[in-house]
């Protein structure tokens, strides 16, 4: 490895290790200061999880259906919290004809169904990301990851890479390999 190279190196441990101990010592020195309750945020995006797939199984059903299974999980965050997150919602009549009252009660359903089907769709994508912030934050615990470089390289080699070359400039020089700090 060239010097230049191993510099860079250095430099990058360096820089990961005292992210890793600021981040430390900015936990230690806040002191009893307010957290975060994790269950409660767990529950609530379980709760708004199992809210959005009954409103969206209920909108594609006939009127009237219910899905007891899960109506089960909604009853159990109801006993916890006392509190829908969804609001209900109605078409309001404004001096429309019935007909076109019915026509835009049938929108709305609609319109309601797929924005619950995208916030599904959202929130199952974020869900990885969500399992780890809130492990991080448990106070007790400070969550840090190692990324082996040999496995980041396979990656870029098989297409995998996940920015552009651009972003931090083309590495195959060495040039701008690291981005610089503010």
């Amino acid at each position: 490895m060239s010097k230049r190279n191993k510099n860079k190196v250095n430099k990058a441990r360096q820089a990961s290790a005292s992210a890793e101990a600021s981040r430390t010592e900015t936990q230690k020195s806040a002191g009893n200061t307010q957290r975060y309750d994790a269950g409660m945020i767990e529950d609530f995006l379980e709760q708004l999880m199992w809210e959005l797939r009954i409103a969206h199984a209920e909108i594609g059903s006939r009127p009237g259906t219910c899905h007891p299974e899960l109506l089960d999980q909604e009853v159990g965050f109801l006993s916890k919290y006392a509190t829908y997150l969804l609001p209900t919602h109605y078409v309001e009549d404004d001096g429309v004809t019935l007909a076109e009252l019915n026509r835009a009660g049938k929108t709305m359903l609609l319109q309601l169904r797929q924005q619950y089907a995208d916030a599904i769709e959202h929130l199952e994508a974020l869900q990885p990301m969500l399992e780890m912030t809130l492990r991080g934050a448990n106070p007790d615990h400070c969550e840090v990851q190692a990324h082996r470089a040999s496995d980041l390289l396979a990656c870029k080699d098989e297409g995998d890479d996940q920015r552009s070359d651009d972003q931090y400039g083309e590495d195959d020089d060495d040039e701008g390999a690291w981005p610089e700090g503010d």
